[in-house]
């Protein structure tokens, strides 16, 4: 039976590190560009902004500097995925929500259709 309502899906929690940032980016301006659809998200804008600024230099030290640097790319990639997965909710239960305003957030929606048996 299929699910007519999309989600956010979460395939960034496998993103590279690169794509991981760049991902961040895009929800970022996703959400916070588009105040009169995402009127109350759960982070606010300086938050998550700090969140993704925080991820990108602990990722850019982590690559330059070595096995040093791990320890705080860590820390800063679990926090990043703990907002895009607060962001991802709020998405997901805002009331109507459809694939076009999760596309529009910066997040991909799940499949809803339905598929035949083989």
């Amino acid at each position: 039976m299929p699910n007519p309502i999309s989600h956010c899906a979460a395939d960034y929690h496998k993103l590279a590190t690169e794509k991981l940032g760049v991902f961040a980016a895009r929800i970022q301006t996703g959400i916070y560009t588009n105040a009169s659809v995402f009127v109350s998200p759960p982070i606010t804008q300086a938050d998550f902004a700090k969140l993704v600024d925080n991820y990108n230099t602990a990722a850019d030290a982590y690559k330059n500097g070595g096995k040093q640097q791990k320890g705080p790319y860590l820390l800063a990639r679990v926090a990043l995925m703990q907002g895009l997965d607060e962001t991802a909710t709020y998405v997901d239960e805002m009331k109507d929500v459809s694939e076009a305003t999760i596309t529009l957030a910066g997040y991909t929606p799940t499949r809803t259709g339905e598929s035949k048996a083989v």
